[in-house]
């Protein structure tokens, strides 16, 4: 998990939604403190979204690229929501 004595968003981000993503968080998000409103927020949306993307079907089909990215580029816009209103 991120680092305890300067905890924030960032290393839970990447671990939920992968580094190879286009996308990226604005610095203010990725070094939000986890236990602040905004990153409390944005790691549960994060970790909800990875639970989308890691599903799969009985056949072994997952989410194209371009619904994973979508759902990607949505969580940012609502983590830029919650922090910049």
């Amino acid at each position: 998990m991120a680092n305890i004595r300067n905890p924030n968003v960032k290393q839970v981000l990447i671990e939920c939604l992968g580094a190879d993503h286009p996308f990226s968080f604005a610095k203010e998000i990725e070094e939000c403190p986890e236990q602040s409103v905004v990153g409390a927020a944005v790691i549960a949306l994060a970790r909800n979204v990875a639970v989308v993307l890691a599903t799969s079907a009985e056949d072994g089909g997952c989410l194209e690229q371009d619904i994973r990215q979508r759902f990607v580029a949505a969580c940012i816009e609502q983590a830029n929501v919650w922090y910049f209103g």
